[in-house]
């Protein structure tokens, strides 16, 4: 719903969204849905070797913020053990439940080649979508290009270790129109 035009008339009142013309009763229930997209939460996350590291941020006036959170990284003991396994899941979910996160985006990896990701990083992707249903992927070049747009100025105080995890939730919220 977001890119609704509000056209006042004195005479006929209308609310037009995308190729439709809706009729005034319809405006409270696009208000409403409009207010619920802007309080998106996104939880960007960087996985490197047995840890998940995250950022949540929030839109506000044309930048992400980052909210402060107990939790920024979640670390898998033993990959090879289905306790553990089972464990970073829970903790996952309740991570996301804990946050009232709206949409998860990890930080892509190379699955081939000298640089390749160890198997474990995508045992823990795998858990973050089992956890969500609202999980995307962003490549690391997209992150870097992204980050040299005015749009994605990193806040003064975020820890080196959260960089990554930052833009990925910001280059989130500007995909959808958010910033």
């Amino acid at each position: 719903m977001l890119g609704c035009l509000e056209i006042h008339c004195p005479v006929l009142e209308v609310v037009m969204s995308s190729k439709k013309w809706l009729p005034i009763c319809r405006r409270r229930a696009i208000r409403q849905s409009i207010i619920l997209e802007l309080r998106m939460r996104v939880c960007g996350v960087d996985i490197k070797s047995y840890e998940a590291i995250f950022v949540v941020c929030e839109p506000s006036i044309g930048a992400a913020i980052p909210i402060n959170i107990k939790t920024n990284r979640l670390k898998l003991k033993d990959a090879d053990d289905g306790s553990h396994l089972k464990s970073f899941l829970r903790a996952v979910e309740g991570f996301l439940h804990e946050n009232n996160v709206d949409a998860v985006v990890i930080k892509e990896r190379l699955g081939k080649g000298p640089r390749a990701a160890s198997g474990v990083t995508f045992k823990i992707e795998a858990m973050f979508q089992i956890a969500h249903g609202k999980v995307s992927l962003v490549h690391g070049k997209t992150l870097d290009k992204f980050s040299k747009s005015n749009v994605a100025g990193i806040p003064a105080g975020l820890p080196v270790f959260q960089r990554d995890a930052f833009l990925a939730s910001a280059w989130r919220l500007n995909e959808e129109k958010l910033l």
